[in-house]
């Protein structure tokens, strides 16, 4: 019997009273004038900077140009680079507190807070001091209801979360004890390829497994995103797949062009069968997330768009059609598709440089001229006259 078969956690055939929580029935077991009572304990932290910004419906309106998606997005990156190993235990430190529920552990701030830690320069040590500052709040909380028992994080893991989660989550706290025993990284890799586990949970090790993944495993853990999609959590993690197949400073490599091919062609019902066995469904993956995500995500997945289909001819046309049933109705899919038709590809780097400043795209003349032979003279220009209105932010 293979030893980690107790570890591939059968669909959850009913929503969990976890789900039902976390749709709001529930409310923190720590209210906020209790947690401020222990400002020396929950010192301030630039969280505020790592606020999502909410899905919304698409507009019409150049303001849907990339312009505050990347800039934010970098923004946030920076400072994220730049913690230091006492903001980002505190950061990380409000995440595993928020986490903690009256009706167990809420994973989405659990696993934000270690997979941030699992990619972070100083996250081995910062995830120690977490650690020990959540013992300590704990054992405050607890003075305060007369309360004298105490668990310590990994307790509280174990107790909490169903066997796959808490692998994962007590695999990330290992990191920061040398020479712990864990489950290899390919064996959990396999696991979410091949076992009939949860989505949810294989959203959560994303972060871990996404590194050795080649690029038909991101093609699978992306359509099970996709086809599993239930909020924008979903959004944000088949772009993260995406984005994975660029190299650390986002320059298009050899992988994220056979990644958009792949995403860019019909898919099939059952991509474990072999040769002619095979029946193909019209809908690609690209088709189907061009479909589903709005707001920050569409956004997000259109700049992986813009930044991969000029790598050859062929994705190139792949791409564009994709975009040409939105490009109707959207601006930023009309944005976008005139970006990909571009034939300088500097031009294109040139924008992401400047991050899509509002003046980087409204002094760029081949953008323009591309953008009228696509859509005409009359939308061309009444996209020029909205960026020249808006406001630098």
């Amino acid at each position: 019997m293979d030893p980690l078969q107790h570890l591939v956690a059968p669909r959850r055939p009913l929503p969990s009273p976890r789900t039902k929580a976390r749709d709001g029935v529930s409310k923190n077991v720590f209210t906020l004038p209790v947690i401020h009572q222990f400002e020396p304990v929950l010192a301030s932290s630039p969280k505020s900077y790592m606020v999502a910004n909410a899905s919304k419906k698409r507009k019409e309106s150049a303001e849907s140009v990339p312009t505050a998606d990347i800039r934010t997005r970098q923004s946030q990156q920076q400072t994220l680079d730049t913690f230091s190993v006492e903001e980002l235990a505190q950061h990380c430190l409000d995440l595993v507190i928020s986490c903690v529920k009256d009706w167990g552990i809420d994973p989405d701030p659990l696993f934000e807070a270690l997979n941030l830690c699992g990619r972070h320069c100083h996250g081995k040590t910062a995830i120690r001091v977490v650690e020990e500052k959540f013992y300590a709040y704990a054992t405050r909380m607890n003075e305060l209801h007369g309360k004298k028992s105490v668990l310590t994080l990994r307790e509280e893991i174990s107790q909490e979360l169903e066997d796959f989660e808490k692998l994962l989550a007590l695999r990330c706290l290992n990191m920061a004890v040398d020479d712990a025993v864990t489950v290899p990284t390919s064996e959990l890799l396999h696991i979410m390829l091949k076992g009939n586990l949860d989505e949810e949970y294989i959203r959560h090790g994303l972060s871990t497994v996404l590194p050795i993944a080649c690029v038909g495993e991101k093609y699978e853990l992306a359509r099970k995103m996709l086809y599993a999609y239930a909020n924008v959590s979903y959004g944000d993690a088949f772009n993260l797949i995406c984005w994975s197949c660029l190299d650390v400073a986002e320059n298009v490599t050899v992988e994220a062009a056979r990644f958009l091919d792949k995403i860019t062609r019909p898919a099939t019902d059952n991509d474990n069968t072999e040769g002619a066995a095979k029946k193909t469904n019209h809908e690609s993956i690209a088709a189907r997330a061009l479909y589903l995500l709005t707001g920050s995500q569409a956004v997000r997945f259109l700049q992986f768009l813009a930044k991969v289909a000029h790598f050859n001819k062929s994705i190139q046309k792949r791409v564009l059609a994709h975009l040409a049933p939105y490009a109707d109705k959207y601006e930023m899919h009309r944005l976008t598709s005139a970006i990909c038709s571009l034939e300088d590809f500097s031009i294109v780097t040139q924008l992401f440089d400047k991050y899509f400043s509002i003046d980087a795209v409204r002094s760029c003349t081949a953008i323009w001229t591309q953008y009228a032979t696509l859509f005409g003279d009359s939308k061309s220009s009444n996209a020029m006259n909205d960026i020249k209105e808006q406001v630098e932010l």
